[in-house]
């Protein structure tokens, strides 16, 4: 019986752990070529003059001056593209800007930098019958107006407003929930009310058609608006003639005649 030569066993461990030293090896020149490239690239890009900054461009002001946003952006024509600090930029220029609410600092290659601005839109204008303060929905004052000149945004009558320059929040009564109230009104009576008072007592809705709503401090508001057709319709079959209704409060829902109110139910 002729019994041929045998093969050595290989441990399976030792074939596992030279598989691993070889993807470790792999994985190591990979990276180095990798970084080999990056700062070959980096070289390139901080000497070549197709990546410096040629044209900075600023769009989207209205309020604010393209002139001093780039001014304060201290981007200078033919500083290297790739080194634009576009997070830095954008973050000073929205502390700096209170009538910016975002901003966008774009490269754009080979030379240029775009900077686009998010002004804050008007949403409301307040007014306690001398001064009319226009602002946003974060109340931050967007201009001092002469009057309630423009009809899209929501109209706000107050007996109270703590002064505020441009660029500041305006206080007033009730400020709290001025969005939820035009959200509520927006939904429910949309092109049927016309302005809202915010008044220390509570909440006046006046109708385009002359009448108007008391709400008291906003408590319950979806339900109260939401009972506005139902009144008026009870109101109308029963031919009533009223200036008001009284929703102060949902135990006693009233309407108003020129005279004291009077219990619907």
């Amino acid at each position: 019986m002729t019994v041929g030569p045998v093969r050595p066993v290989v441990p399976l461990e030792t074939t596992l752990r030279r598989r691993r030293r070889m993807k470790v090896r792999f994985y190591i020149r990979m990276g180095a070529l990798a970084v080999s490239i990056f700062i070959i690239f980096m070289i390139f890009a901080m000497n070549t003059e197709a990546l410096k900054v040629k044209v900075v461009e600023v769009t989207g002001v209205k309020r604010v001056s393209a002139e001093k946003i780039y001014n304060d952006s201290k981007i200078a024509v033919g500083e290297n593209l790739m080194f634009i600090p576009a997070r830095e930029i954008r973050k000073g220029i929205i502390e700096q800007y209170p009538l910016v609410k975002n901003a966008e600092v774009h490269r754009i290659f080979p030379s240029k930098v775009k900077i686009v601005i998010h002004e804050r839109e008007p949403y409301a204008c307040v007014t306690d019958g001398k001064r009319f303060f226009v602002i946003d929905e974060e109340r931050i004052v967007i201009e001092k107006a002469k009057g309630m000149s423009n009809k899209k945004v929501f109209k706000i009558i107050t007996d109270r407003i703590r002064h505020a320059e441009v660029g500041e929040k305006l206080i007033f009564p009730h400020y709290k929930i001025m969005r939820h109230v035009k959200n509520v009104l927006d939904t429910n009576l949309k092109d049927v009310y016309a302005k809202v008072m915010f008044n220390k007592e509570g909440i006046k809705v006046y109708l385009i058609d002359g009448t108007y709503i008391l709400l008291g401090d906003g408590s319950d508001l979806e339900k109260k608006i939401e009972l506005v057709p139902v009144i008026v319709k009870k109101l109308k079959e029963m031919k009533e003639d009223y200036e008001g209704l009284n929703l102060v409060s949902l135990d006693v829902p009233s309407y108003i005649k020129k005279g004291p109110a009077v219990p619907i139910y």
